[in-house]
Formats: structure tokens, sequence, C-alpha cells
């Protein structure tokens, strides 16, 4: 989590050759690493977004155990 937003400048839907970004609104970013590709989604509300992906995670893990 932090300020990746500045990295991309503006808002909207942006790729700085390492990652893509977006950004609707909001002045800080969390940065996502998954396998293959890294991404910022930009935010207003970090932890919350931060919650909202860990619970995704759980319930996919969940499902894919069954």
């Amino acid at each position: 989590m932090g300020n990746y937003v500045f990295k991309f400048g503006v808002w909207g839907i942006r790729y700085n050759f390492t990652m893509w970004g977006y950004n609707v609104a909001g002045n800080q970013g969390l940065k996502v690493t998954l396998k293959d590709k890294k991404f910022l989604i930009g935010t207003q509300k970090p932890e919350e977004t931060r919650s909202a992906i860990k619970q995704f995670e759980e319930l996919k893990s969940a499902y894919n155990a069954r």
C-alpha cells in the first residue's frame, strides 16, 4: 500500500512498462502481485480494499478445496 498512484501520474487505466494501474479516484494505491503479473488499484480506502481482496482469496481457496 502506498502512493503508487503517483507513478502513473493521472487517473484512468495506465501501463508503465512494469505493471498496469487502475485508478478512478483516490490518492493511494494497493499494489497487487499475482503469479505472472502486477497491477495497482487506486483507492481512497486502501484497508477496505485489502480486506475485500483477502476475503475473495479465502472464498476462492475454499471453493477450490472442494
